[in-house]
């Protein structure tokens, strides 16, 4: 079988075998999926693993990949969408597996955030998503309040589902070897689903908070000044001193002030 180059403008690094891969696989076995959507397979490490769990779907933007993947022994009767994930339409492919499907990889560092949050756009088709992507990436999704790594994408993610750390990766374990460590995180869904009012001014006031995030949220969530005061917010705090409840107790406020 043929194989291929890899290509920066994709942000290809490729594992050198599947080991670091099965504290994921485990995660994915205990949601018994009925569909895996696998973002990037590459040279297919993960995917000849996921397909003992449950049928799987593949979906490779780099037409080099998706070559070699259909000229592969294991793997070449497995479907493969040749696309660009953000621009997949999840709901045509998912169909009758919604909410028994999961969305997994080893995703681009340089895409990762468009990449979740495109999940997150379609997480009630998912009952789970986990990931390999950058370690400093995705100790901000995990961050708590008054920490460093603590922003936008922290609370974002906290408000869409239960996310916890599965494992580090070094960098070693790829080919070519990367400039920085990689961590597998997994993240369920809550049972219900924001609205989409909700998620609009989640974006709006998220972008307010933590644009200005060395600015007190008296001068930077300005807009929502009436709706601090009736939570009781400490104005003289910033972006990165507002828990998530709190992000989401103004968020909650702002839609009841919409549907007056």
């Amino acid at each position: 079988m043929s194989s291929f180059r890899q290509k920066k403008k994709y942000g290809q690094v490729f594992l050198k075998d599947s080991s670091p891969m099965h504290p994921l696989l485990d995660k994915i076995s205990e949601k018994s999926p009925e569909l895996i959507i696998e973002i990037g397979p590459g040279k297919g490490v993960l995917s000849r693993l996921l397909k003992n769990i449950s049928p799987i779907q593949m979906i490779e933007i780099d037409e080099d990949v998706v070559s070699y993947i259909k000229a592969d022994d294991e793997l070449g009767s497995d479907p493969i969408l040749h696309q660009d994930f953000l621009k997949t339409d999840l709901q045509s492919i998912v169909g009758d597996f919604s909410g028994k499907a999961v969305v997994t990889g080893n995703i681009p560092y340089n895409i990762s955030t468009q990449i979740l949050l495109k999940v997150f756009q379609n997480f009630h088709l998912f009952s789970g998503c986990g990931f390999m992507v950058q370690k400093e990436f995705a100790k901000r999704l995990v961050a708590s309040v008054n920490t460093k790594d603590y922003g936008r994408l922290s609370v974002i993610t906290q408000l869409h589902g239960k996310v916890q750390k599965v494992c580090d990766v070094s960098r070693l374990q790829f080919k070519p070897v990367p400039k920085v460590d990689s961590q597998i995180f997994w993240m369920d869904p809550f049972d219900s689903f924001p609205s989409e009012r909700f998620l609009k001014n989640l974006k709006e006031i998220t972008h307010n908070a933590f644009s200005k995030r060395r600015k007190t949220i008296r001068n930077s969530l300005a807009p929502y000044r009436d709706g601090l005061e009736v939570l009781g917010w400490d104005l003289q705090k910033r972006a990165e001193n507002i828990t998530v409840d709190q992000y989401r107790d103004l968020c909650e406020w702002v839609e009841q002030q919409q549907e007056a």
